[in-house]
């Protein structure tokens, strides 16, 4: 019995891991997007 707690802990530390990387990807993507899009207009505006 013991084991499959275990394994339960496992997996699910795995999944909050999972999770968090793709969440933190999601961020940085949509961070990037809005940085990109600010140089884009202050490259115009000088």
């Amino acid at each position: 019995m013991k084991l499959y707690i275990r394994l339960y802990i496992v997996f699910l530390w795995l999944g909050c891991a999972y999770f968090a990387n793709l969440y933190k990807t999601i961020v940085n993507m949509y961070n990037g997007e809005i940085r990109y899009n600010e140089n884009k207009e202050n490259s115009d505006t000088f």
